[in-house]
């Protein structure tokens, strides 16, 4: 009887010894998933990283760029305003000396 119980018991130890390896496994498994999960997260976030700066460096780029469009812009307004002033002075002043070469 004593034997009988001590075989059930090596028994029992050895299905519980197996039950833990097979969680401690199972265990390992999910560790190994989640790690190359955050492996592969982070690699993804610093490539995001990487864009973002990109992509501020070209908003300032063309932030810059539409600025000097703007300052050329204006530049051109102004000298075609001041050459349309000119060519109504030189209209004006050809017209007056029209009149004054016409007779009378």
């Amino acid at each position: 009887m004593w034997a009988q119980e001590r075989k059930e018991l090596n028994e029992e130890v050895a299905e519980l010894v197996t039950d833990l390896d097979k969680v401690t496994a199972e265990k390992e498994s999910a560790f190994a998933e989640l790690t190359a999960r955050i492996t592969e997260l982070e690699r993804q976030f610093a490539a995001t990283g990487e864009q973002l700066e990109q992509t501020r460096s070209a908003e300032r780029e063309a932030a810059a760029a539409a600025t000097a469009a703007g300052t050329r812009a204006a530049a051109a307004e102004a000298r075609a305003s001041a050459l349309q002033e000119a060519h109504d002075a030189l209209l004006h002043r050809g017209a007056g000396a029209f009149r004054e070469c016409r007779p009378a």
